[in-house]
């Protein structure tokens, strides 16, 4: 039976390997990867960049007492009522989202990542800059003018009004694990290679334009 292929541009597949790169603190020298052909050759070389400690323990548990005990700290909340399935709109009141994120990041000792601007903030700053170039057409002056005006409102306002990405204290822990894999870990200098496998396939199924659902150690990549 003929292995399932990524199909996906060498290019791409370069940017998320850089990606990879910087999310694991590792580096590849150059060609040392041109005997990778599927995904399980992939993950060998990844692990074995990654000489640290097997231990089999969950860190998506981990992560979660970690941001449990950071969250209680930091809001003077009782530990014991922050659960996976706890929403961050319970937590974080309107208007306090971005200073207790920061305290909560710090005692962690990494960012989560887990706030973007509004969309209707990013559509005014298109629109914005759209008759800002119209306007230049017409009228050079104003138009530079606009557009100093609207990327102002963008920095000093518009790119200040944050909303959530995710939903819950356990969609925060996944972006932990995917993210910050090692900070997470109860023993930072140890690993879990068959989690990490599983945060390397779901970091290439997300970012790469592939029908795939999963990746198998015989998945063609180049």
């Amino acid at each position: 039976m003929r292995n399932k292929s990524l199909n996906v541009d060498s290019e791409d597949l370069e940017d998320v390997l850089k990606e990879i790169e910087k999310l694991l603190n590792i580096k590849f020298a150059d060609n040392e990867l041109q005997h990778v052909k599927t995904f399980g050759d992939l993950c060998d070389a990844i692990l074995a960049k990654i000489s640290l400690p097997q231990k089999d323990d969950c860190t998506g548990q981990q992560a979660f007492y970690k941001l449990r005990n950071a969250i209680a700290e930091n809001m003077a909340l009782d530990k014991t009522n922050i659960t996976p399935d706890t929403t961050l709109k319970a937590l974080f009141p309107r208007g306090v989202q971005i200073s207790k994120l920061r305290s909560i990041e710090s005692s962690l000792g990494f960012k989560l990542k887990i706030l973007k601007v509004k969309l209707w903030a990013i559509i005014f700053t298109f629109i914005g800059m759209a008759l800002s170039l119209i306007t230049a057409f017409i009228n050079i002056a104003y138009g530079l003018g606009l557009a100093s005006i609207v990327l102002a409102l963008h920095f000093l306002v518009l790119n200040k009004i944050r909303e959530f990405k995710v939903n819950t204290i356990g969609e925060v822990v996944e972006t932990m694990k995917e993210n910050n894999y090692f900070e997470s870990r109860r023993e930072q200098r140890t690993v879990n290679q068959k989690e990490l496998v599983k945060v390397v396939e779901k970091y290439f199924i997300e970012n790469l334009a592939t029908d795939l659902k999963e990746l198998n150690r015989d998945t063609v990549i180049v």
